[in-house]
């Protein structure tokens, strides 16, 4: 992948890249406004009571943003998760038109599709009918699953 400074020179752009100089006055001004926050007349108070805990369903759990609102996402089995995750970028890049053009940035972008497609859907027909199979019983599990084509990497 270019680097932006790579693609804005190639279109004969300048860029401006912060050096350290340029940091220095902020950085100078940032230190003495700690300082003088420090110099107030009342101490700040320390608490003594621990930081609240965080629920383990939110930290094992972070419903995915999107186009698609699945209110139930927290109680899927994580495999259907981790599953839904895979599959949905796979199948993000399965619709995402191809250039047609034979320019460099053509072939390379057709080339990061691709890669994407191989990545992500390799294997997931095998995993999709694993997870049927596995939580068949699950009607939450099943309803998401049964939302998802079967079959995708046969070939032609």
């Amino acid at each position: 992948m270019r680097s932006v400074h790579a693609v804005a020179a190639r279109h004969g752009a300048r860029t401006r890249v912060p050096t350290p100089r340029r940091w220095r006055g902020a950085i100078l001004a940032a230190v003495l406004a700690l300082l003088a926050s420090g110099c107030a007349s009342s101490p700040a108070t320390v608490s003594s009571a621990p930081p609240p805990a965080a629920s383990p369903v939110a930290a094992a759990c972070d419903p995915p943003v999107g186009p698609v609102v699945r209110p139930t996402w927290c109680a899927l089995p994580a495999d259907v998760r981790a599953f839904v995750d895979d599959r949905d970028g796979c199948d993000h890049f399965r619709g995402e038109p191809s250039p047609e053009g034979n320019t460099a940035d053509d072939r390379e972008r057709r080339q990061q599709l691709v890669d994407a497609v191989r990545r992500l859907c390799a294997g997931t027909d095998r995993r999709l009918e694993a997870l049927l199979e596995l939580h068949r019983d699950n009607a939450d599990a099943m309803r998401v699953l049964a939302t998802y084509e079967r079959n995708i990497e046969a070939g032609p």
